[in-house]
């Protein structure tokens, strides 16, 4: 058998040691830092929420000034289509 440069009886190598948790890292902040973090996720939180809700009633908004403005061209070309067909201009 060939020497491949593993080995079979090697120990296994132990894993790191994990890190304090983010509880335990948690719990090492002081009250003020606590507060700041926990305001500062609501306010990012609400600013989240308000964006999406802005950006969704004015996208449909724009659709529906959209979709009116083109049925007004439609109806616009139709009428001012409609006298030279009906007197056969050529024009």
């Amino acid at each position: 058998m060939a020497n491949t440069g593993l080995s079979r009886s090697a120990a296994p190598v132990p894993a790191p040691t994990p890190s304090p948790s983010a509880v335990m890292r948690l719990a090492r902040l002081s009250i003020r830092t606590k507060l700041l973090l926990l305001v500062a996720g609501v306010a990012l939180l609400v600013g989240g929420v308000s964006a999406a809700y802005s950006s969704y009633s004015s996208g449909s908004l724009l659709r529906e000034q959209i979709v009116r403005r083109g049925r007004f061209i439609a109806d616009h070309l139709a009428k001012r289509g409609l006298y030279p067909v009906m007197t056969e201009d050529k024009q």
